[in-house]
């Protein structure tokens, strides 16, 4: 029974942590495109990157 229960906490948090970064990316993203006076798609590749970079 412990076994299980420490699997699903470390899963959880696993799930929060890649969950966080992924998000944090792509509201990174979003940021950064809207804040842009010119955004252009070499700007858009690279601040995708932390997005979609671990996938």
């Amino acid at each position: 029974m412990m076994h299980e229960a420490l699997a699903l906490m470390l899963a959880w948090i696993a799930g929060g942590v890649i969950g966080a970064f992924f998000f944090g990316g792509l509201w990174w993203t979003v940021r950064k495109s809207f804040a842009s006076t010119k955004p252009d798609s070499s700007k858009l590749t690279l601040s995708f990157s932390p997005t979609f970079g671990p996938l």
